[in-house]
């Protein structure tokens, strides 16, 4: 195949899909990654709603975040560092709950590794599937309508039963998080399950990578001083060491 029709095809596949694997594209037209990259590069410049990322491409819709698939593959050292300390927080026999986020995924197969006597409630199907195997997990899948972009369970179903619930700790994501609005999210029904999992929990626990702080998304999770932890992956400028100082926050820095 020339490389026009390459390019052209991934193009198609991005209209189709929202997004690409670099993986997968290599697999399928049985080229080297580093040529899918190359054809990657020349559609974003020629169009700015396609970004690169890493393992793959997306097309960015407004205020929306890169698609599931893309961002189960990007920065998953820096999470494995943010999972690995996450798990201090953790004890036999605790209640804990989990988002749908893809770092409370890697969270989850550490989970899975341990020995643990845990109770995990979680919307995320594909934290149920992790610890599925695992008969020192008992887990309560919070139902609802299945939503394909998050592989998690959303709407007023999973808020409801999300009621009936506590926890020891809830472990949570964000899009973004801002000194002045908190902690923040792309989508309406993500941030009010985020919500209600910081409000039935002893303590909330946020996971948040580097590139998220000073961030500001549209719908707001809950305010910096609801978080009792926050784990990152890189030391954050002062000012947000002195917003966890002011609101006694421990800030954890996960060692890379």
């Amino acid at each position: 195949m020339l490389s026009v029709e390459r390019i052209n095809t991934i193009k198609q596949l991005l209209i189709k899909y929202e997004s690409v694997s670099i993986p997968e594209l290599s697999k399928q037209f049985c080229v080297s990654g580093e040529t899918i990259r190359r054809d990657i590069d020349k559609i974003c410049a020629e169009d700015s709603r396609v970004i690169k990322v890493y393992g793959g491409a997306y097309r960015a819709k407004s205020n929306q975040d890169p698609p599931y698939t893309i961002r189960k593959v990007s920065m998953v050292d820096e999470k494995k560092h943010i999972a690995a300390n996450a798990m201090r927080f953790i004890h036999d026999n605790d209640t804990i709950m989990l988002d749908s986020s893809t770092t409370a995924l890697v969270l989850s197969n550490m989970i899975a590794e341990s020995q643990l006597n845990l109770t995990v409630i979680t919307n995320s199907l594909s934290i149920v599937n992790e610890l599925c195997e695992c008969p020192n997990i008992c887990i309560v899948n919070i139902g609802g309508s299945f939503d394909i972009n998050s592989r998690s369970f959303r709407g007023n179903i999973t808020l409801s039963s999300l009621k009936n619930y506590h926890a020891d700790s809830a472990f949570i994501s964000c899009s973004g998080l801002s000194c002045d609005f908190g902690a923040t999210d792309s989508s309406e029904e993500a941030a009010l399950i985020r919500r209600a999992m910081i409000s039935n929990s002893s303590y909330s626990i946020l996971l948040v990578d580097s590139n998220k702080f000073g961030r500001c998304k549209t719908n707001r999770i809950a305010d910096i001083g609801q978080f009792s932890v926050i784990v990152t992956n890189k030391m954050p400028d002062e000012e947000w060491f002195s917003l966890c100082v002011k609101h006694n926050i421990s800030l954890n820095v996960a060692d890379s």
